[in-house]
């Protein structure tokens, strides 16, 4: 089995692979405490509900720096293997064209290689996690650009703490009008139909740049309720991180990589 772990500021997504395919997928809480030990969290997630008894490598994105070290560590300890970090293996092919290449995230970048490998381009990326992201490739394959937007709940979440009459509510209950005749129904239409529309009013700019239609990709755990509300053609596609960790994880063994060579590049 193969480990591909998708850290994210809500959730630590792990897709287990036997090498060609990813065959489940598994989340727990990100948690950020420094002195927070994920090798209990993973035994059980892992060694006692899954009962994943051995592993032969492991790969990691991660936005989370305070997570990542203590995420490897705890694989190490548990499944003594090493696991490859995105931006020490990342091809070299991904063409980034933006101000600092570096500071790009490793999730944006495994969602390109992802695309990459499976869509036409010019395209779009929408990774709808604790953020929603944008990640523009153009006709030439390059990473040009994109955007960082407040994501769904973190809007919401922002202003029901921001008023003192707004309740919380449940996104996942399905709305068919632009028209609330409730609170509940009116804050549901602002926040679903309301991000829904913003991704088409990105689509329909950036379009304007190219003359080939784009390929519009959305991931992410909340792409699944966003893309029901959306009115332009688009690709659902919840596992495309996982699938460009699996490829970067292939390619990077088929260079000739071995876990000895990135445990030497990490001491």
């Amino acid at each position: 089995m193969i480990f591909l772990i998708d850290v994210g500021n809500t959730n630590i997504v792990f897709g287990i692979s036997d090498g060609e395919k990813i065959i489940n997928t598994l989340r727990t809480e990100t948690i950020k405490e420094k002195d927070f030990d994920y090798v209990p969290v993973l035994k059980d997630l892992l060694c006692q509900k899954e009962k994943i008894r051995k592993v032969e490598g492991s790969i990691l994105s991660s936005v989370v720096p305070e997570v990542t070290k203590k995420l490897m560590e705890a694989i190490k300890s548990i499944y003594k293997v090493d696991t490859l970090l995105v931006d020490e293996i990342i091809d070299e092919s991904l063409n980034i064209q933006i101000d600092s290449p570096e500071k790009l995230g490793m999730d944006l970048k495994v969602d390109a290689v992802a695309a990459l490998k499976k869509y036409p381009s010019p395209q779009l990326i929408f990774d709808l996690g604790t953020a929603t992201t944008c990640s523009v490739l153009d006709e030439n394959s390059c990473y040009i650009g994109g955007a960082i937007i407040p994501g769904l709940k973190v809007s919401l979440n922002a202003l029901i703490e921001a008023t003192s009459q707004l309740p919380m509510i449940d996104c996942s209950i399905p709305i068919a009008e632009y028209i609330g005749k409730n609170t509940q129904d009116c804050m549901r239409i602002g926040a679903l139909y309301g991000h829904a529309l913003m991704l088409e009013g990105f689509v329909r700019e950036i379009q304007k740049k190219f003359s080939k239609p784009l390929h519009i990709a959305l991931t992410g755990g909340l792409s699944t309720i966003v893309s029901q509300h959306m009115n332009i053609e688009t690709t659902f596609d919840p596992y495309l991180t996982l699938e460009g960790l699996l490829y970067l994880y292939q390619d990077f063994h088929k260079m000739g990589g071995n876990n000895e060579e990135q445990k030497e590049t990490d001491q």
